[in-house]
């Protein structure tokens, strides 16, 4: 579980700030653009070392946002098929009923960016969304969206299917009804975050490929952002002497495909 606008540093098992609407969904299109290219980088034929899928969540805010178009159409063109999007459909926003502004199909909209579009009816059915899971793993061309349907406050007498189940607490007296409503137990466990780290994939690598070889260096670099301090060190010089020379976007354009030696990205 994570607070409502989840950010970096301050709850574990969160790698990026996605707390503005549809935010998440541009950081998972970077996160899966970049699994392909570490992939095609670093992946042999005998070893796949490079090999995951990247899973979001996100809600009906953020399918209204612009920005999470903008994402998944570059997703749709760049074929990313590891990127899987589980999409939290309960109609409700923090003002009410969506369809006060919301109305479009969002999954003709997805298709319509090339992705593979999955229902699951109940958000409570476990094994449904595990095979729409399954499902999407198995298209090897387009990324996948599964729209998974629920009823925000579930399980909460005096909350499911409201408004204010969105940003209100639940209070004493409706967590003890929630808890009674789904016969869990009186106190919460805390959740745990499974993670393979990155000894254990660099031991694993060497297990299989024999001594620690440049390729394990690189991948070590780059998973560890060993950036030099100099970081302007071998970069483009752009002078403002020349006043019309260059426009913003050529400048820009010029810095970002110029990638100095040192960085652990370059292509080799």
């Amino acid at each position: 579980m994570t607070p409502g606008h989840p950010e970096y540093r301050y709850t574990k098992g969160v790698e990026a700030t996605t707390g503005p609407l549809g935010a998440g969904m541009g950081m998972a299109v970077g996160m899966a653009i970049a699994e392909a290219h570490l992939a095609a980088t670093f992946n042999k034929p005998e070893f796949p070392i490079v090999d995951h899928y990247t899973f979001v969540l996100g809600g009906d805010g953020c399918m209204m946002e612009g920005i999470s178009s903008e994402a998944f159409s570059l997703a749709g063109t760049l074929a990313l098929d590891k990127l899987i999007v589980l999409y939290d459909s309960n109609n409700i926003s923090i003002e009410g009923d969506t369809d006060l502004a919301f109305t479009e199909d969002v999954e003709k909209r997805m298709a319509a960016f090339g992705f593979q579009t999955l229902t699951v009816e109940d958000g409570t059915d476990l094994e449904a969304i595990g095979k729409a899971i399954e499902a999407a793993k198995a298209d090897k061309e387009h990324p996948s969206f599964i729209t998974i349907k629920t009823q925000i406050g579930f399980g909460c007498p005096a909350k499911e299917g409201k408004a204010s189940a969105h940003g209100e607490p639940l209070g004493t007296e409706n967590l003890r009804a929630l808890k009674e409503n789904l016969g869990w137990e009186k106190t919460v466990r805390k959740f745990l975050r499974p993670c393979r780290s990155l000894r254990t994939l660099c031991k694993d690598h060497r297990r299989r490929c024999g001594a620690r070889s440049e390729v394990e260096r690189a991948l070590r670099s780059i998973l560890r952002k060993n950036i030099p301090k100099k970081k302007s060190v071998g970069m483009p010089s752009i002078q403002p002497s020349t006043p019309g020379r260059f426009s913003k976007a050529r400048t820009s354009g010029r810095m970002t495909t110029s990638p100095p030696p040192h960085a652990p990205c370059r292509e080799r």
